[in-house]
């Protein structure tokens, strides 16, 4: 989509006009972003790289979180069964 050189704040704002949810393996997201004003939610997957091999078993968590309804919030899927929430802006998208 040639959005490649979009730092973080402008990418997350960008998406927002596009798609419903936000998907990254950058744990400092959270960190560097105001999850007060997040402009769609956002899902990071708490990994060692972004390979296929290392992704996949992220596969049934990002499905089970995606068929609930989300808010503007930050969601970090550590494991299959450890799934935290950070609250954001708590309206609907």
């Amino acid at each position: 989509m040639g959005w490649s050189a979009l730092t973080n704040g402008v990418l997350l704002s960008r998406c927002s006009e596009s798609f419903d949810v936000f998907l990254t393996v950058d744990q400092n997201l959270q960190f560097q972003q105001n999850l007060a004003a997040l402009p769609v939610p956002v899902i990071i997957l708490v990994t060692s790289d972004n390979r296929l091999p290392t992704l996949e078993p992220f596969g049934p968590a990002v499905i089970h979180v995606l068929e609930q309804p989300i808010v503007r919030e930050l969601i970090r899927i550590e494991t299959a069964d450890r799934i935290i929430r950070l609250p954001g802006r708590q309206i609907p998208p």
